[in-house]
């Protein structure tokens, strides 16, 4: 074993650890947005995030199925309005998410 293999520890069983889907890259880079404004109606995240409509309602329909977001649809002044909200389980994954990827990139020495 070369000395570069020895010292490299990295811990891969944290790897099982995240969840699939906060892993997908459009649901996480909604579930960042959520984080952050806690509510957002369809259209201004469907123009904050580039993704056509059917892309965005498959990727909150499987953040909806695993109860990390909650979507009400009503009228506002005889609009419709699909407004889309974080929950706190959804708060909880993405901050686990996060705690894993900084214990990875600590752990591997990046920085």
């Amino acid at each position: 074993m070369k000395n570069s293999e020895k010292e490299i520890t990295f811990p891969f069983e944290n790897i099982e650890k995240m969840d699939r889907v906060v892993n997908e890259p459009a649901r996480f880079s909604i579930m960042c947005y959520l984080f952050k404004a806690n509510s957002i109606d369809f259209m201004k995240l469907l123009k904050m995030s580039g993704l056509t409509q059917g892309n965005l309602s498959f990727h909150l329909k499987k953040l909806e199925e695993a109860q990390f977001i909650s979507v009400e649809k009503k009228f506002v002044n005889r609009k419709p309005l699909t407004e889309v909200t974080i929950t706190e389980s959804g708060k909880a994954s993405l901050k686990y998410y996060k705690d894993i990827l900084l214990s990875m990139f600590k752990t591997s020495g990046i920085k």
